[in-house]
């Protein structure tokens, strides 16, 4: 069964439509609410559901040009006042809504109190602007109208300050919901609801390429097969984060703390590595060619990984497996790659490592496992090889003499 119902007078404009929709009760149940609306202004008719018990309910009036619209807080022209609507009416509207709304909004807990008190208190204001072009020379009613204009202002700057709060928003839904809230945390400064935190989570096979992850936390959590090309993990913190098969090309980690991460076979070429805090973790066979490591990497496996044309200017590899790794410069007409400036590496074994044409300049190597060095870098300042370990098992001890030659051999060349 549906109700029907024909507005009393012709309506000003469609807004002043939905506002008497607003306000009539159910013929049903007796509450004011409407939904899902299908509103057809121009041919007299909005139709929908009671937001309560789902009665479906028409009105109808005489057409309303599809492009009249009235000022903000009017529901027809200046001046002119409604036809459907009396005076009273608009009075016992603006009191019950006004009543609704808080005079200290910062206080409200929630996002949603928040939008609720808004809503009742631009609904009061249109009901007294309604009010004055019944009685234009009422000067309390227009000082009670400014009043109520103040605090609005009063309100636009509140919500930034509920907005901050924890706890005044929803859940998000899904991941794209968990990344837009993540964002609007990102720009209120980091205050509030909506940092990203992965936590024992797995996902796989979908796409988070441009992603923005910036200081967000991820513990415990497994990608596999996830495309995070071009996405920003700058400040972010990764704790046993698990990396399989994923494509990290062109993405950005500046100020990020790895903590035992696998990333094995994970391709980050291009990728930029800037003042990162690394220990531990796999990281075996990743392909990062063209890819910038500038920071603290400690007690990472890099066996086998592909670093060709990578710039490490000023990285720190303590006790890091780089063995059969590649960090050879293939591209000679390109200066600014494949270059380790001011470079140390301590403790590491490197037995096997491809250095060919890598540029070295102010690289320190101490206490390094450096057998089977493939090809010869290019010296363009000084390098030293501190206490060498030389032989084939790795565990033959310093060799000072074998460094000297070591390093003999490469400013010869």
């Amino acid at each position: 069964m549906v109700a029907a119902m024909d507005l009393p007078a012709p309506p000003r404009s469609g807004d002043e439509v939905k506002f008497f929709v607003d306000e009539t009760p159910c013929e049903h149940c007796g509450q004011l609410g409407f939904s899902r609306a299908a509103s057809s202004y121009s041919t007299g008719s909005y139709e929908g559901t009671c937001a309560h018990c789902g009665q479906r309910r028409e009105f109808h009036f005489q057409p309303v040009p599809a492009d009249q619209w009235p000022p903000v807080f009017h529901l027809g022209p200046e001046g002119e006042p409604s036809k459907i609507f009396t005076a009273d009416q608009f009075r016992a509207i603006a009191d019950r809504e006004l009543a609704r709304a808080p005079a200290a909004p910062a206080e409200l807990p929630t996002l949603a109190a928040f939008r609720e008190a808004r809503a009742h208190l631009e609904k009061a204001r249109t009901a007294l602007v309604e009010l004055t072009k019944f009685r234009p020379d009422d000067t309390a009613l227009s000082v009670e109208l400014g009043r109520v204009v103040e605090l609005g202002a009063t309100y636009k700057q509140a919500e930034a300050v509920v907005d901050a709060k924890v706890g005044a928003h929803a859940k998000p839904r899904g991941l794209d919901g968990r990344f837009a809230q993540h964002r609007k945390w990102l720009e209120r400064g980091r205050v509030g609801d909506g940092q990203l935190v992965f936590r024992g989570e797995r996902w796989s096979e979908i796409s988070m390429s441009t992603a923005l992850l910036s200081a967000a936390i991820i513990e415990d959590t497994t990608f596999e097969k996830i495309d995070f090309s071009h996405g920003t993990f700058d400040e972010t913190i990764l704790r046993r984060a698990r990396f399989l098969g994923c494509d990290l090309q062109m993405s950005k980690f500046k100020s990020v703390a790895f903590e035992g991460c696998d990333l094995k076979g994970t391709r980050l070429s291009l990728a930029d590595l800037l003042d990162v805090a690394v220990a531990g973790g796999d990281w075996q066979e990743i392909l990062g060619g063209r890819s910038t490591w500038r920071g603290q990497f400690h007690d990472v496996d890099l066996r086998g990984a592909r670093l060709r044309d990578s710039v490490l200017d000023t990285a720190v590899f303590q006790r890091c497996d780089l063995r059969d790794a590649d960090v050879s410069r293939k591209d000679a007409h390109l200066t600014a790659l494949g270059t380790a400036r001011g470079t140390r590496f301590v403790d590491c074994d490197l037995r096997g490592l491809n250095l060919e044409g890598w540029r070295l300049d102010g690289t320190i190597f101490e206490r390094c496992r450096m057998h089977g060095l493939v090809g010869t870098p290019v010296l363009e300042g000084d390098v030293q090889i501190i206490d060498a370990d030389l032989s084939l098992g790795g565990d033959g001890g310093a060799d000072a003499v074998g460094s000297a030659r070591l390093a003999a051999s490469w400013r010869s060349t």
